[in-house]
């Protein structure tokens, strides 16, 4: 009989301690999806065209400024003159300062680097799931999409600008005007690139 008992007991701890790693990782898995949240919205948006959010994530564009891209919002193209490239114009989060980026439509040389822009997209239920590593992806090049580039961008989209090279030099290139040169432009949507049509 006690050694059933002991039986019992051990059964009983060994249930208590399943439990306990189950309900642990359970609740660490809930903290790492709710470090998602969003902190500006157009109140019409149901694209996430216009979200802008803070999460803890690493590799997430979060915020209006990370490391080595910036996140502002649309404005207008304006024509390089004697050139088929566009600069895009953004606006800053409180929409009164503009930047100007260069948009590449061709393989350019500049200090020693050969660059041209890059389109992509990023997905917001992806990144609220945790899944950084697949929550952008590459939509094709500046001169591949410059005729549908009014079906990705609307005013006020947000719009993420990577303008740094890869490391270990990590430099802003600019143009002849010394505007910087916009290596991607990422456009945000809820489901990513299940939501471009081009």
């Amino acid at each position: 009989m006690v050694r059933f008992l002991w039986l019992i007991l051990i059964c009983l701890l060994i249930i208590v301690c399943v439990e306990t790693v189950y309900y642990y990782n359970l609740s660490h898995q809930e903290n790492t999806f709710s470090q998602f949240k969003i902190i500006q919205q157009n109140t019409t948006d149901t694209e996430g065209r216009t979200v802008i959010y803070q999460s803890n994530l690493a590799h997430s564009f979060s915020g209006y400024k990370g490391e080595n891209y910036v996140v502002a919002f649309f404005d207008h193209f304006e024509p390089v003159p004697n050139s088929n490239d566009s600069y895009i114009v953004l606006k800053r989060g409180d929409k009164k300062e503009t930047i100007k980026y260069r948009l590449l439509s061709q393989r350019t040389e500049i200090k020693s680097w050969y660059v041209m822009t890059k389109l992509g997209w990023e997905s917001l239920d992806l990144i609220k799931q945790g899944q950084v590593d697949n929550a952008s992806g590459p939509l094709g090049t500046y001169s591949q999409l410059k005729t549908k580039i009014n079906l990705l961008f609307k005013k006020n989209d947000v719009v993420i600008v990577l303008s740094n090279t890869p490391p270990p030099k990590e430099e802003v290139l600019k143009d002849e005007n010394q505007v910087p040169v916009a290596l991607w432009l990422i456009v945000r949507r809820n489901t990513g690139k299940q939501q471009i049509n081009l």
